[in-house]
């Protein structure tokens, strides 16, 4: 299945795109704070965030 693509008026959700890793990283897979929310363990490199786009 496809991820699909939800738009309202001032919001579009979209599947990430390798050119979100550094925002990704920045916002949620450096603090460990906010990814032990995650099902998966925080990043202390880009590169292993980069990883999980492909």
């Amino acid at each position: 299945m496809k991820t699909p693509i939800l738009k309202t008026e001032r919001l579009i959700m979209r599947p990430f795109k390798e050119e979100d890793a550094l925002e990704v990283f920045k916002c949620w897979e450096s603090d460990p704070e906010v990814a032990k929310y995650m099902f998966w363990t925080s990043h202390n490199d880009l590169n292993k965030t980069k990883e999980g786009f492909h």
